[in-house]
């Protein structure tokens, strides 16, 4: 939804860092407390009622309350047991009232555990327990599936002996189940959920490999890929907008200082081959990284010799790292989740500000910096789908609803629109083919529901050659997040689609370069030499009317621009949500005043 969308011409408005304008709904006003706050003059002129209640609730904000960017707070209670070796892994869900981080296992000196506990939603806070896993342990790692179940795979057990056994969360039930085994039996190794629907799984202490292995999610089943550059432990990896994999930090196993690590190597999926990038500033194992919005990773904490509290930001256009703000207590051996408001909780771990070190119940929350402002090209097309279908980028491009069409629900920000998967759609009057643009952008944020068809097209105007078309489809190598590329049948996936989660999801075309690619949240799919024909001159939204195949699920700032955005912009896009996109509308030139002179 557009930030604007409430507040009429003339007024002073609040404006977020990332763009919300149910300003006065119950539900943001514990989150404003939250956000760094700045006041913007959109055009002079009169104080609406709606104005002077957004004026009297910034106003009534405690100052104490508003976080600071590149800071950490502790306003959550803590997690009971102190812990160390757990994971933390963020659950799909409405960002505002439903989604939670599921911390699972981990131990302490007395014990190894194999419970797990739940954090949230947002607007509680608190904690507690879930189900119970079959096997205690911890150094294991935990990865979001596709189908919204958790893969808990590895780790140590009371006895100090590595795990071949992997199992599954069903946040639905609550229940555990067993999946297959690893080819090794590892702990203190990474998981990376990569776009063809694997889990890239390295590494192996007490008995150190450089090893990687990729897990089928749909056979149940284990395979190894290339070797990294060192073998390693105790590192970290990330998967980052460009599709690599960024690995930091870990030791080489000998158990000597001298072994730990500052270095950093990129994975590439498509060759399957490991490269150095920059190293980070500090030597640190058992650390944390985190990717933030704005495509950037936050790498906390962890141990060099002794636990630390400081604090990276690795930039993955440069390849370097810098600091940012310290956490309020050393620790390693934590976790670190990115919750739905861009903050990153950082949860236990073994440390403390002062020897004896301990273990640790308590958290820290991170406040991360707003991204700069970047220049966006020309915007053809925004629906914010604040109760209507009315184009928000001053183009008068208006949606028309057939029938009874979609309804409104609580969105990304704001409203959205519910599409029931057989009748729902939205036509546009924009012509989007390669003759009038032939460099497009388009996309939004979509939240899947469930649904027996496997094609749903969320952007389209295919009339039968597989036109520029974004959705959902099989024919990309899988069921998931596509986007058509070429007139003989080409799809461009899948990347992982999960119900219920709001997922940013993007295509950029330039016929010019023959290139198609699609961006998913965090994780891209390119392909080249790609040349697509004249399709409908129409766009259709959650409907292929030819085909009548439907989106079933809701959307929301759904966007058209006439170029092909970089990764720069669109991670711009992807954190400041409306705000960032509304930035691309030209503003108004100001009043021109004639003075009539008259005899």
């Amino acid at each position: 939804m557009s930030p604007l969308a409430l507040v009429p011409n003339g007024v002073w408005a609040v404006r977020l860092r990332r763009a919300s304008s149910e300003l006065a709904t119950k539900p943001y006003l514990s989150r404003l407390q939250r956000r760094r706050i700045r006041l913007t003059c959109l055009k002079p002129p009169a104080i609406t009622a709606l104005a002077l209640a957004v004026l009297i609730l910034v106003a009534a904000l405690p100052q104490a309350a508003l976080a600071t960017p590149g800071t950490w707070s502790q306003p959550i209670g803590d997690m009971g047991m102190g812990r160390t070796g757990h994971t933390a892994t963020l659950l799909p869900g409405d960002p505002a009232v439903s989604s939670k981080v599921l911390v699972v296992g981990g131990g302490n000196s007395e014990s190894t555990f194999s419970d797990a506990l739940l954090f949230g939603p947002a607007n509680s806070d608190t904690w507690r327990y879930t189900g119970f896993m079959s096997d205690a342990r911890a150094g294991h790692t935990a990865t979001l599936l596709p189908s919204g179940k958790v893969l808990v795979a590895g780790g140590g057990n009371q006895n100090y002996f590595n795990l071949y056994s992997a199992e599954t969360y069903d946040p639905a039930t609550e229940k555990w189940s067993s999946t297959g085994d690893l080819k090794t039996a590892r702990s203190g190794h990474s998981a990376t959920l990569l776009p063809r629907g694997g889990a890239d799984s390295p590494y192996l202490p007490f008995v150190v490999h450089a090893s990687a292995e990729l897990y089928d999610p749909a056979a149940g089943t284990w395979s190894y890929t290339g070797p990294m550059k060192a073998k390693r432990i105790k590192h970290t990896a990330t998967l980052l907008p460009n599709g690599k994999v960024l690995v930091a930090g870990g030791d080489d196993g000998s158990g000597s200082a001298s072994g730990v690590y500052a270095s950093a190597e990129l994975y590439d999926p498509a060759a399957g081959t490991w490269s150095y990038t920059g190293p980070m500033n500090a030597i640190r194992e058992f650390h944390t990284a985190t990717l933030l919005p704005y495509g950037k990773v936050l790498v906390a904490g962890g141990s060099y010799i002794f636990p630390i509290s400081s604090a990276e930001l690795y930039d993955p256009a440069t390849g370097t790292w810098s600091y940012t703000g310290p956490m309020n207590a050393k620790r390693h051996r934590h976790t670190a989740t990115l919750l739905a408001d861009s903050r990153v909780l950082v949860a236990a771990g073994y440390g403390g500000n002062a020897y004896p070190y301990g273990y640790l119940g308590t958290a820290d929350l991170y406040e991360p910096e707003p991204p700069p402002r970047v220049k966006l090209p020309a915007l053809l097309a925004f629906f914010p789908f604040e109760g209507d279908a009315r184009d928000a980028s001053g183009n008068g491009r208006h949606g028309t609803v057939p029938g009874f069409g979609p309804y409104l629900v609580p969105g990304y920000q704001g409203q959205a629109y519910f599409f029931n998967g057989t009748t729902d759609y939205i036509i546009v009057p924009l012509d989007i083919n390669p003759g009038k643009y032939p460099r497009l952008t388009m996309g939004g944020w979509a939240k899947k529901a469930a649904s027996s068809s496997s094609i749903q097209p969320l952007l389209t105007h295919d009339d039968g050659w597989y036109d520029r078309q974004v959705g959902l489809d099989t024919r990309g190598g899988g069921v998931g997040w596509s986007a058509f590329c070429g007139p003989t049948g080409q799809v461009l996936g899948a990347a992982p689609a999960i119900q219920d989660k709001w997922t940013f999801v993007v295509v950029v075309y330039d016929q010019i370069a023959q290139t198609v690619k699609l961006q998913v949240d965090d994780m891209v799919l390119t392909k080249t030499g790609v040349t697509l024909g004249p399709g409908d001159s129409a766009l259709y939204i959650a409907c292929a009317p030819m085909f009548q195949t439907y989106f079933r699920g809701a959307l929301d700032n759904v966007f058209v621009f006439g170029d092909a955005l970089t990764d720069r912009q669109l991670a711009y896009i992807r954190s400041g949500g409306a705000e960032a996109i509304m930035t691309a509308v030209p503003k108004a030139n100001p009043a021109i005043l004639y003075l009539l002179l008259m005899d």
